[in-house]
């Protein structure tokens, strides 16, 4: 009798063994694992989505000594070395506290959303649903990268700062959306971001308030070094070009597909109705939890088109970076089925 058994009113799914990731149950993260491995049959895996790296390792908890694990973060604006060994530091303290973990680990990437925007998901899916060509989907994601480069490196510099304290969401705020970050802009037509000399200036602002909040701990703060930090990034990621690959892996890329979709819909228009009649979307005039309540309708209807594409390319390909990480991401439930 597996140690399950006797739990198995307690924990209502089948599976032999248990995916943690982040994300909700209707997310990106449990469509994009639920359909992978469902491509093997042979392994009866469930996927938790947990919300966030905290809520995991509470799961992990949670479950973790009654079916065996495999967790996966998010690598947000990490190194994939410091991403390796705060993974290897919570894979270590699960295994001490007697869990059943087998493997702890962050994507390559940023986030799950930076496997749909490589261009041969984004384009064809986009190009569908927007009713333009894949030229006219790039040649937009092209532009959203140019203006969203200056903005990557402040999240990235804030990122930092916000690393420095115990509880970062509520240590350090963020740049303002209206005047510090990308925008739609009715007048260009286009996603606009502040100049670089504003960002700049908001983003010492905020360094400065946390030198001054946080008292005894300012010492932490070296206000010239990661100011530093971001103006080399900001060098670095303004020479961005498509072709590149460091959009795709170290920038956020939800923020890259919210962006993209929000000027095609702006520009072009999104479907409503039988399909036929489209909307344009001004962005401008939609209050802030309008504006995100549009994005997740957008992004729901688009969501199974842009997994079911991305998987598409996995089974395509057997001898790339992005499905050698796949393949890996298997290895744990493969050794026990």
């Amino acid at each position: 009798m597996s140690m399950l058994a006797g739990y198995s009113s307690r924990y209502p799914r089948q599976g032999k063994f248990a995916i943690l990731c982040e994300g909700d149950v209707a997310g990106y993260e449990t469509d994009l694992l639920e359909r992978w491995f469902a491509l093997q049959p042979h392994l009866f895996v469930d996927v938790w989505a947990c919300g966030t790296k905290t809520a995991i390792v509470g799961m992990a908890d949670a479950i973790g000594r009654a079916i065996p694990f495999s967790a996966i973060e998010d690598r947000d604006y990490r190194t994939l070395e410091h991403a390796e060994k705060d993974c290897q530091a919570a894979l270590q303290d699960r295994a001490d506290r007697r869990a059943l973990v087998r493997s702890w680990k962050a994507w390559n990437r940023h986030e799950i959303e930076n496997y749909l925007i490589e261009p041969m998901v984004v384009a064809p899916v986009l190009a569908q649903w927007f009713g333009v060509s894949e030229a006219d989907v790039l040649a937009r994601l092209a532009e959203v990268l140019s203006q969203s480069a200056v903005d990557q490196a402040a999240q990235c510099t804030l990122s930092i700062l916000r690393s420095s304290f115990p509880d970062p969401q509520r240590a350090v705020g963020g740049l303002p959306r209206v005047g510090g970050r990308p925008q739609w802009s009715k007048q260009s037509k286009a996603i606009v971001s502040p100049d670089r000399a504003t960002v700049e200036q908001k983003l010492d602002d905020i360094l400065q308030d946390a030198w001054k909040r946080f008292g005894e701990k300012h010492q932490r703060i070296d206000i010239a070094g990661i100011m530093a930090t971001f103006k080399s990034l900001a060098d670095n990621w303004s020479k961005v070009q498509l072709e590149d690959q460091t959009w795709r892996t170290d920038w956020a890329g939800k923020e890259i597909l919210v962006s993209l979709c929000r000027w095609l819909a702006a520009e072009f228009g999104w479907p409503i109705g039988d399909g036929k009649t489209r909307e344009l979307i001004e962005w401008s005039e939609l209050s802030r939890v309008a504006a995100v309540q549009k994005d997740r309708e957008i992004a729901w209807e688009l969501q199974p088109d842009l997994t079911a594409t991305f998987l598409t390319y996995l089974e395509s390909t057997r001898d790339g970076e992005i499905r050698r990480e796949w393949d890996e991401i298997t290895k744990p439930a493969v050794a026990l089925a």
